[in-house]
């Protein structure tokens, strides 16, 4: 009972958060100065960055915990469950990739930098 109830009150908050985004006004013009960096990273300080922004994100933790408890159960092979593990860190590690890749692009940046 304890769980559904944490569930329920997860969903509310969820659609209270989603509500005060849509009625939220943008920022006036003007009212804030976006900084953009431009110290260049070496490639390995980058990987190393992001490895630890996503490694220490407890929501994607949770995620995959989920996910695990949902594919996987006690009788599943160890091998079926390695399998399970190194597809996802590959998928996982690709979507990375490519939004990095995306997000490198200056016409990319400077235009989320106009937001």
């Amino acid at each position: 009972m304890l769980f559904n109830v944490l569930k329920w009150l997860a969903a509310a908050y969820l659609v209270y958060i989603g509500i005060k985004a849509l009625r939220a006004r943008p920022a006036p013009a003007g009212s804030e100065s976006v900084q953009v960096s431009t110290v260049a990273r070496t490639p390995r300080a980058a990987f190393v960055a992001g490895f630890m922004t996503n490694g220490l994100n407890p929501k994607a933790t949770l995620f995959f915990l989920s996910l695990f408890t949902v594919v996987i159960n006690p009788h599943t092979p160890l091998l079926i469950q390695a399998g399970y593990g190194a597809y996802l860190a590959l998928a996982t590690g690709l979507w990375f990739c490519l939004v990095a890749l995306l997000f490198s692009h200056a016409r990319v940046r400077s235009g989320f930098a106009r937001f």
